[in-house]
This record gives structure tokens, sequence and C-alpha cells, in this order.
């Protein structure tokens, strides 16, 4: 019996020993991994903390200093695995170094949210965003990266809520500022489409497109509401614009999105002048020229809307003059002549604005009322058969083809898109 309890406590002791030596060689590798980091050594590091970690695999410094050699190396994902093994082995929070990992961390998530923001992957970087900020990361950097990942998935209340959070942090923050404006136009923007989608009976159409918060706070907000929330984000916009072009007298983009802002407002003379300041400031702004193309068409439309389609065809001239590349003033230059029966001439101009962009359903079915004025029903129904291929809601569309299909006979055809037409709302005997 003696004998077995002397061999018991050896193997103890033994046991202790090779656990001792393990921590013992862990600890040096920790060690020399930490001094590898200070040398920004941090492939040595990595190789280090490793070997540290295959010998005491709960050993939390070296997933600190392993994360740290991931992160300062751009591996912000190996990183993260890291970090998340460290917290993993303190579920209590209770390590001395809890403080640090929570900073990395939030860190760590921020460099990952930027890279998905990069790759626009919006509603990812969103989320690295939230949890880095969850551990306290609290840098305007961050509040401006996920504003503008909000912005551009047409949040644009949760857009407005963190450029301000940036502005709290640093009020003089000039992109803040822009980006605070541009989403009070576009959320004003939005509230005008509501109501304009009201008055000409296509609400239903439109809510279609929208988000669930959109759908269910403009449905609850009496409309009265909405006019008044529309003006004021505008005048927001306006205040947050000018404030940025002030402190930055040279911003081309701020000078483009008040630009923008004015042409929201019907204010053409005010938004030309800012889009021909932004030109000047920087002549390859692409979103300067296509504004002042936009004001050039929008003036076009109110031309040709009146009846006056040579004055439409003279101000879409200078807009293609500037900006040759716009496949929307060749288009509306195109309906201004086919108002005119001039419909070689709006052939023409139907066929540049297709070759600048084949996806609008538009440019194909005024191309086929043009042919049919002509009488090429063949062609006309080609290009009908593509506007539907793009856009199988517009009822005027298959009204038209219904028009072509019985100037050939083809009365079942024509029957059939009547019933369609009249399906998505359009009124005709």
């Amino acid at each position: 019996m003696k004998k077995y309890y002397i061999s018991f406590i050896t193997t103890l002791f033994l046991a202790g020993s090779i656990c001792c030596d393990k921590y013992s060689a862990a600890t040096k590798h920790y060690d020399k991994a930490v001094a590898f980091v200070e040398q920004k050594n941090w492939d040595a590091a990595i190789v280090e903390s490793s070997e540290a970690i295959k010998l005491v695999p709960n050993y939390y410094e070296a997933y600190l200093q392993r994360g740290k050699a991931y992160d300062q190396k751009g591996d912000y994902s190996m990183a993260n695995l890291d970090y998340s093994d460290a917290l993993l082995l303190d579920p209590g929070k209770k390590h001395k170094l809890h403080n640090e990992l929570c900073i990395l961390r939030g860190n760590n998530l921020f460099n990952l949210g930027k890279e998905q923001y990069a790759g626009q992957k919006y509603n990812q970087a969103i989320q690295m965003f939230d949890m880095a900020i969850e551990l306290g990361s609290n840098n305007a950097e961050l509040y401006l990266l996920r504003g503008n990942a909000h912005h551009s998935l047409s949040d644009y209340d949760n857009a407005i809520s963190d450029f301000s959070q940036v502005i709290k942090l640093e009020p003089l923050n000039i992109q803040a500022h822009i980006g605070r404006g541009n989403a009070y136009q576009w959320r004003s923007r939005v509230y005008k489409n509501y109501l304009f989608a009201s008055e000409m009976g296509m609400l239903s159409f439109w809510l279609e497109d929208q988000p669930t918060r959109t759908k269910e706070f403009v449905m609850a907000t009496p409309k009265d509401g909405i006019k008044t929330m529309a003006a004021q984000d505008w005048n927001r916009a306006i205040s947050d614009l000018s404030l940025a072009i002030k402190l930055e007298p040279n911003s081309d983009d701020a000078y483009v999105t008040r630009g923008d802002a004015y042409v929201l407002h019907g204010n053409d003379n005010s938004a030309t002048m800012d889009y021909n300041k932004a030109l000047k400031l920087n002549p390859n702004n692409d979103k300067a020229l296509s504004g002042v193309t936009l004001v050039y068409t929008g003036q076009a439309v109110k031309y040709t809307m009146d009846g006056n389609y040579s004055s439409a065809i003279t101000v879409l001239n200078e807009a293609i003059k500037r900006n040759p590349n716009s496949d929307s003033a060749y288009f509306q230059r195109g309906l201004a002549y086919g108002s005119m029966g001039e419909n070689n001439r709006a052939i023409l101009d139907f066929n540049e604005a297709i070759r600048l962009n084949s996806n609008n359903h538009d440019y194909y079915h005024n191309r086929g009322i043009s042919y049919a004025q002509q009488g090429n029903i063949a062609r006309a129904i080609t290009d009908y058969n593509e506007a539907i291929k793009r856009n199988q809601r517009d009822a005027k569309t298959y009204y038209h083809r219904g028009l072509a299909y019985g100037q050939i006979g083809d009365i079942n055809r024509a029957n059939a898109d009547f019933s369609k037409a009249r399906q998505l709302g359009m009124v005709f005997k």
C-alpha cells in the first residue's frame, strides 16, 4: 500500500512539474512575442504567441499579443478571432487586461467595418460599427462612415443621427455637415415624392419601393405634417451645406450637394450657380456636370409641357454641348423632336440615349412610338418588347403595343395588352 501511495505522489509531482515546465516555456514564448510587438516585428510576434498558445491553450495574454500583431499587419479577421477567444476565456470580464482588450477589439471591429464599407457591403459595415460602439469606441470617423453607410441604404433618419454625433464630437467637421445636409435634402425628397404620388394616384406603386419604416411613417402621419417636415428638412439642408461652404470655400462637394438641394426646391438659378462654382473648383466633378445637365433637362421638360418645343431644343443643345454623355438630355431632345413631328431626328436622339444607357425602358418605349408614327409597326413592337423586358409595370407601353398589334390585325394580342394596361391602372375606352 505504501508503495502505491508513493507512486501516486510521484505521478502528481511529475504532472505538476510538466505543467510548470509548459507554463514556463509558454511564458518565455510570450515574453518574446511582447518584445517583437514592441519592435514591430509582427510575423515573429505571431509565431511566438502561437507557440505560447500551443503549450497553454488558455493563455489570455498570448491571444491578446497575437491579436495585436495581426491587427498591425492589417489582417483584421484573424485579429478579431484572437480577441474573441480572449473574451471567451474571461466570461466574467474580470481580467486585469479586459479594458485594454475592449479597446483593441473596438478598433479592430472599426477596421473590419471600414473594409466592408470599402466593398460597399453597407449592412455588414454597420454591424461592425455597432459592435465597436458597444465596446466603447467613440470617434468621429466611425460615426461618419456609419452615417454614410446608412445614407447609402436610404436610411436617412439614422444617417442624420450619426452625422449629428460627429458634429457633437467635432463641430467644425465639414464632411459631417455635408453628409447631414445631404441626408436632410434626401429625406425632404422622399416626403415630396410621397405627396406627389398621393396627388397623382400612384401611391401604391410608390410604396412598393420604400423601406418598411418609411411606409409606416408616412402612412401614420397627416399629409400636412409631411409637407411641413419636407420644408423643414430642406431648410436644414441649406443651413448645413452653407456652413460647410463657409468652413471650406474650396469644397466642390459642398457646392454640388447644395446645388442638388436647390434643384429640389425648384431654384434653378441658385443650383446652376453652385454647380458652376463646383466645376470651376474641380472641372472633373461628374456630379456637378450631371447637376447642370439636370437643370437644363428640367427646364426643357417645362418648355415641352408648355408646347414650346424650340426653346426646349435650344436648352437641350446647350446641355449636350456641356455634357455629351448625358443620355437624359438626348432623350428629352428626342421627345421635343417627336412632339414636333420630326420623327427621324427623334429616333436619332433616342438611339444615342439607348447607346449611353440601354437599361431605361422609357427610351425604347418612346423610340417605338416614333417608329409607329412613321408606319414602321414591326420596329415599334420590337421596341415595346424591349421596354417591357425592362419594366413590366408601365401601363402606357402595354397600351401602345396593343395599338400596334391592332394595326397589324393581331386582335387577340392587342386585347391582351389593353387588359394588362387596365390592370396597371390606365383608364381608356
